[in-house]
């Protein structure tokens, strides 16, 4: 059986990959992450699918935007490709193209029309790390409580940039201590996705912050990290 074709008749082939970032380029914003792996593409010599029209680009899609600052073992995209590839010759190729701090884990070649990774978005799982601020007794009892709202408002940037007032606690699946150190706070975040919206975890532990009046200090030294993204695949 023939495969589907795009307008412009290449067959519909796509490899869709699993990548981790790690602490190296925690610091990385996603137009620089974008173009990291563009490059990488580029020296691996892989059979990228560009698109249209004078500004042609590879047509590359992530599940998800990695905030800065944040580190994943987690995360999902889709590389169009101009002919079938090898799984595992994808993976060591590009793999050996990037910098240290980004790592494909994973990858499946697949042929035909296939939904969009941001559409396919269940839920994503966070630890959370705050350096220099130790749990006491009150913290468990804290959360709870927070959770225990009917709502929790909290203000979110619309696609304009404006600041809008939503309720935080439908995104909530689970908010808890993660570990019990001395030396730190570990929590331990669940965010479900609803009609492909979510709020962000700084939002969360932040409105957590200011109702248990609590000081976490500068959230850019807080260390989140992206333990798992489930995707309706």
């Amino acid at each position: 059986m023939e495969m589907p074709l795009m307008s412009d008749q290449i067959p519909i082939i796509t490899m869709r990959f699993k990548f981790e970032r790690t602490s190296s380029l925690r610091f990385l914003s996603h137009l620089d992450q974008q173009a990291t792996f563009q490059r990488a593409f580029r020296r691996a010599e892989i059979p990228v699918a560009y698109s249209n029209g004078f500004h042609a680009h590879p047509k590359l899609a992530f599940a998800l935007a990695l905030s800065v600052g944040m580190t994943s073992s987690s995360e999902y995209a889709d590389l169009r490709l101009t002919k079938k590839m090898n799984s595992e010759a994808f993976i060591s190729a590009v793999n050996e193209s990037l910098p240290n701090g980004l790592n494909i884990l994973d990858a499946k070649l697949v042929s035909g029309k296939i939904g969009s990774l941001s559409a396919s978005i269940k839920r994503s799982m966070y630890r959370i790390k705050i350096l220099d601020r130790k749990p006491d007794k009150q913290l468990m009892a804290d959360i709870q409580n927070f959770l225990n709202q009917n709502e929790i408002l909290v203000e979110k940037r619309n696609k304009r940039g404006k600041l809008q007032s939503i309720d935080a606690r439908p995104f909530i699946e689970q908010f808890s201590i993660s570990q019990k150190d001395h030396n730190s706070l570990q929590f331990s975040l669940c965010l479900n996705y609803q009609n492909q919206k979510t709020i962000k975890p700084t939002i969360v532990l932040k409105s957590f912050e200011t109702f248990a009046h609590r000081e976490f200090g500068d959230d850019l030294l807080w260390q989140i990290h992206r333990e798992n993204l489930q995707l309706n695949i």
